[in-house]
């Protein structure tokens, strides 16, 4: 069995966290290309006016996974471990996703307000057909993955922050800073023009760091994950 994956909006938000989860699950996964001008037309197509351009990418790379897979991963995402909100954007994809393409959407709500996320993710193996030590074992090995990008990064970060170079923070959400169509390759202009540009998210903070930014963030109420996760950065 064939799992597509949208690579935009959401997909962001985890980069190769579910391609590896799927894949040692024993099924192929194919992700949707980089962004794109046919992509983006394609979005724009189905899409209100109105509608975020995210959005519009994403349902580009939706379209062109349609009739590729047997399945196409949508997950909906509610809150984080935080119950911190995602915007109400993501709440509905799914349900789009269903309008716009014949091929099945591969769904679970991921909100850790009601539920634990270990529990979503074994009702979403569950709808694969695979026990609880395959679901484990897969998500052990997803989170490792994960882990491991996370320290390169870190590594990477401090190698940037101490170089001679001027050194610029890239702020905006994951799904504009990595998709190099959608931030017209603001990065690559700017490591051009000499300078060293960094994205928000691959600050790095200490511990104790990050829970005096949380305290400070708190005091402002964040409602969004997003907002929340840059503010504590910043």
């Amino acid at each position: 069995m064939k799992i597509g994956i949208p690579r935009a909006l959401i997909y962001w938000k985890k980069p190769f966290f579910w391609e590896t989860f799927f894949k040692e699950l024993g099924f192929e996964v194919l992700l949707s290309p980089e962004t794109n001008k046919e992509i983006v037309e394609m979005g724009v197509k189905v899409a209100d006016p109105e509608t975020c351009f995210s959005d519009k990418v994403y349902w580009g790379h939706l379209l062109w996974l349609d009739g590729k897979v047997d399945l196409i991963f949508v997950p909906r995402l509610k809150s984080n471990e935080d119950k911190l909100e995602y915007c109400p954007k993501f709440f509905g994809l799914p349900d789009l996703a269903k309008i716009l393409v014949k091929t099945p959407i591969l769904t679970e709500t991921f909100d850790p307000r009601k539920e634990k996320t270990e529990k979503t993710f074994k009702k979403l193996g569950k709808k694969l057909k695979k026990d609880n030590r395959e679901i484990k074992k897969a998500l052990e090995i997803a989170f490792l993955k994960e882990k491991e990008l996370r320290e390169k990064e870190t590594r990477e970060f401090f190698k940037k922050i101490h170089s001679e170079k001027q050194k610029i923070i890239l702020i905006s959400h994951p799904y504009n800073l990595y998709d190099e169509y959608v931030n017209l390759r603001v990065k690559e202009k700017l490591e051009k023009l000499g300078a060293e540009p960094i994205f928000i998210d691959k600050v790095s903070i200490s511990v104790n760091q990050r829970s005096n930014q949380r305290e400070s963030a708190a005091t402002i109420k964040f409602h969004w994950e997003f907002g929340r996760e840059i503010m504590e950065k910043i």
